[in-house]
């Protein structure tokens, strides 16, 4: 059994009930609810909130569980794996049930469809992973960064100069951890308490586009104005 996993707390740092903000008169919850129905791979969708109304909205959506996590697991400290960890042994206990994948799907990843989570599952499987997260290309490259304290003076380029200098003779190899899709076989989760290992877990490539993540109110009006407020 694939399962997909969809945290989504009601509290967030910057953006107000971030996770049932619409975007394109659609929520971000319903658009990763969504996502993983469509999906052919994905056999059942459970959301985890310690929020009565996200909760209330899942269940509208055919993702409703009866499971609802403890609050002390929903705090700007908690972690994704420390609830994935907490459903899991839930979902044993109370359902008899283990799943051998779970999808973690979050909810600022606003453009990944169904189809997206069946081509990294299908790989996933075809590579007999045990841990697997998507990255996209990044859009600057480290080289034309620096490391700056406002205020001072003094600072110091994160990557040293490469070639001449021009942004073709850079390597193109560089990739970022989007947070659209991470999988993981329940048995790795327990063993090493992360999502990823850099030893173990492997990348999979996905378009920016899909991996487009918001975590600011900047990130949101972005999402926003490529949307056109068009589902």
């Amino acid at each position: 059994m694939i399962i997909a996993y969809v945290p989504a707390r009601g509290g967030s740092k910057e953006i107000l009930r971030k996770n049932l903000i619409e975007v394109g008169g659609v929520s971000l919850l319903e658009r990763t609810v969504r996502a993983a129905k469509e999906s052919r791979s994905i056999d059942h969708t459970w959301v985890s909130s310690e929020d009565s109304e996200i909760m209330e909205v899942a269940s509208g959506l055919g993702a409703g569980s009866g499971y609802q996590r403890p609050r002390e697991l929903a705090s700007d400290e908690s972690t994704v794996v420390e609830g994935l960890l907490h459903f899991l042994d839930w979902l044993k206990a109370t359902h008899r049930s283990v799943p051998s994948v779970v999808v973690v799907l979050q909810p600022t990843s606003p453009f990944r469809d169904g189809l997206l989570i069946d081509n990294a599952v299908e790989r996933f499987l075809n590579l007999g992973a045990s841990s697997m997260f998507s990255v996209s290309e990044v859009n600057e490259h480290p080289r034309e960064m620096i490391v700056w304290d406002h205020g001072e003076s003094e600072w110091q380029p994160l990557m040293g100069p490469s070639g001449n200098g021009q942004r073709q003779a850079y390597d193109r190899n560089i990739f970022y951890i989007n947070g659209s899709m991470y999988l993981v076989r329940p048995e790795f989760i327990r063993e090493t308490k992360v999502l990823v290992v850099p030893s173990r877990s492997i990348p999979f490539v996905i378009p920016k586009e899909f991996g487009f993540e918001i975590d600011s109110s900047f990130d949101l009006l972005q999402v926003r104005r490529l949307t056109s407020d068009q589902p």
